[in-house]
């Protein structure tokens, strides 16, 4: 029996990890692990933790590893499983949930103990054990401050990581009087009602943020005019009592030139009707922020329906 072959099999399957449980229990004695240890075929990552030498290294190699190090009942969660769903704004923090009863000590990990990880708030991602996205951003909001939690709502939620709803039912699970993560994510979901789950995109988002950092009025969100022609066409964000209407332009890179043309066809419709249209750039929100926003004012406070 070829028990490297075997082996392989377990790390195929793990991000080229291997515990020592998983070596041993294909036929590996103590002194073969360490032969191979020593011959640089396998690294130590953590104690009992080898990776296969050779596959590449990755942020979910070293989540898993840290995983696999912590054993039974773990988890990537918060920080480490927020940056594994692609969450905006967290920095990258290995953190881990484990049942209450156990106390590993992984290095370079944040360990956090709970008896209240329901089978349901659990998943796997590219080989990866780790909360689901709602669970995510419910542990979320006790390790990091409520701004950073603000963008987590809006980022998940517009990007349709997972509807609002879901967000709901995990404060009905957890839900207490006085916890931190409870209040915080309650707020924030009472300020982010359903149509913020309509922005598209990550340009959409920053505008939107942008727009309420800087005290504007909120718009409303893919605002639907009926055309003269009967046709009907969408606005990303739209003041309708001025016929102002913003217009994310991120596509002028990022897509074909019918996309462009079309979108040009529909500005001018709209002008036609008397919408002023304002074009809205990635540096429009961030190194021409200032000029953007005196410009946007100006078209707010001078224009007005008929």
């Amino acid at each position: 029996m070829d028990i490297d072959r075997d082996a392989a099999r377990f790390a195929a399957h793990q991000r080229a990890l291997l515990t020592r449980p998983q070596a041993r229990g294909v036929g590996f004695t103590d002194k073969a692990i360490q032969h191979r240890v020593e011959t640089g075929r396998w690294g130590l990552v953590h104690p009992g933790v080898y990776r296969v030498e050779g596959a590449p290294a990755s942020w979910e190699q070293t989540v898993l590893a840290a995983v696999l190090a912590a054993g039974d009942g773990a988890i990537a969660s918060h920080r480490a499983a927020a940056a594994m769903w692609g969450i905006e704004g967290i920095e990258r923090v290995i953190e881990l949930t484990v049942p209450l009863a156990r106390r590993p000590t992984v290095r370079g990990a944040v360990v956090h103990r709970t008896d209240g990880l329901l089978l349901p708030e659990r998943t796997r991602l590219r080989h990866v054990p780790l909360t689901t996205p709602a669970r995510t951003v419910f542990d979320l909001a006790s390790v990091i401050p409520r701004g950073a939690l603000d963008r987590v709502v809006e980022d998940v939620l517009s990007r349709r990581l997972l509807p609002r709803k879901a967000l709901v039912a995990q404060l009905a699970a957890h839900g207490g009087p006085g916890r931190r993560k409870t209040l915080a994510l309650q707020a924030l979901l009472e300020e982010h009602p359903e149509r913020w789950e309509r922005a598209d995109g990550r340009l959409e988002r920053r505008l939107l943020r942008f727009l309420k950092a800087r005290g504007f009025p909120e718009p409303v969100l893919q605002y639907e005019v009926r055309l003269a022609n009967g046709r009907s066409v969408f606005i990303d964000a739209a003041y309708p009592d001025r016929l102002v209407g913003l217009e994310a332009n991120s596509y002028l890179w990022h897509t074909s030139r019918p996309d462009w043309v079309r979108n040009q066809v529909k500005t001018r419709a709209l002008t036609a009707m008397g919408w002023a249209i304002i074009p809205v750039t990635w540096e429009d929100l961030v190194p021409n922020a200032t000029t953007f926003e005196e410009e946007l004012r100006t078209a707010l406070w001078s224009s007005t329906r008929p």
